[in-house]
């Protein structure tokens, strides 16, 4: 899809696309850190592998402005409930941590039915969204990461 844009000034071309995706989030990290001196993006990410090296977990997260955001965490179905998701979280805690992250904030679906999890790990609730697809519910929650760094 094109659409053409015309003001007094100029005329632009909007195009749906995603293939820019990294450079314009880029930009705007790069604008934070030099017109209002805010620390530079960094992702963090942690892989786990079984034993034919194969990726069964994953967490990513983005070190920014002083926070942590945890982006993804996924664990393999045959791997759920044996401690692999909370050694995961906890790296990239205490990594985003020592780098001087005071909190972690991230999202989490109710269908995913990872709540209870992220609870356990320390996160609380602060905001609850409603109205997505199917009566599924967002939650915002935050952790303390002071008391993380070892």
């Amino acid at each position: 899809m094109t659409i053409l844009l015309t003001n007094a000034f100029s005329d632009l071309v909007i195009k749906k696309e995603t293939s820019n995706i990294a450079y314009v989030t880029n930009q705007l990290h790069t604008e934070a850190e030099g017109r209002h001196q805010m620390p530079k993006v960094e992702e963090l990410a942690y892989t786990a592998y079984d034993e034919q090296n194969k990726v069964v977990a994953g967490i990513v997260g983005y070190l920014m402005y002083g926070s942590l955001l945890v982006d993804i965490l996924w664990v393999n179905k045959r791997y759920r409930g044996q401690g692999y998701g909370k050694r995961l979280i906890q790296n990239l805690e205490q990594e985003a941590a020592q780098k001087g992250a005071k909190f972690s904030i991230l999202l989490a679906m109710s269908f995913w039915e990872n709540l209870e999890f992220y609870k356990k790990q320390g996160y609380v609730i602060i905001s609850t969204q409603e109205g997505f697809s199917n009566g599924a519910k967002q939650y915002l929650l935050r952790k303390n990461l002071q008391r993380v760094v070892s």
